[in-house]
């Protein structure tokens, strides 16, 4: 729904950040920033999320609405400039 946010930018790398959260963690560090909020797909235990519903991101912190369940597996894939 968001993909007319990239339309503007020219991608030259998709790249990925895996992690499996322990009890209450919210906040997270991707290995680069994307190019913005809208070029970053993250998924919860295989189930996508919504930007600013369930994360937020601020350059390379991921950071989730509500606190995870330790062995939550989270999967990002970013795009970057």
């Amino acid at each position: 729904e968001k993909l007319d946010n990239l339309n503007a930018c020219t991608i030259a790398t998709i790249a990925g950040d895996s992690f499996v959260a322990i009890a209450g963690q919210t906040v997270f560090t991707l290995g680069a920033a994307p190019i913005n909020a809208f070029a970053l797909e993250v998924s919860l235990d295989g189930a996508i999320c919504r930007y600013a519903d369930d994360y937020s991101v601020v350059g390379t912190t991921l950071t989730f609405s509500a606190p995870l369940v330790a062995g939550d597996t989270v999967e990002c894939r970013r795009f970057t400039a």
